[in-house]
């Protein structure tokens, strides 16, 4: 899994609120979305698979460190 900050102006992956940062609020959104197949926001889809599981959540989490949401 490779992750890449983009500008601030742009829609990122990850940041599913589009509020311009990827933080607790957007994994949120992920696990609301668990398992959804359709009708969940485009940047949860961290792997474009068109499916929200466990590989989404492995990037969402190296996204929140990345950005040092966790640790």
């Amino acid at each position: 899994l490779q992750v890449n900050k983009l500008a601030q102006t742009s829609i990122r992956t990850g940041d599913a609120n589009k509020d311009g940062k990827v933080d607790l609020q957007d994994l949120s959104v992920l696990l609301s979305n668990w398992a959804k197949t359709s009708g969940f926001p485009d940047e949860v889809d961290t792997n474009d698979d068109s499916l929200i599981n466990t590989f989404d959540f492995a990037g969402m989490l190296q996204i929140l460190r990345l950005e040092g949401v966790i640790q």
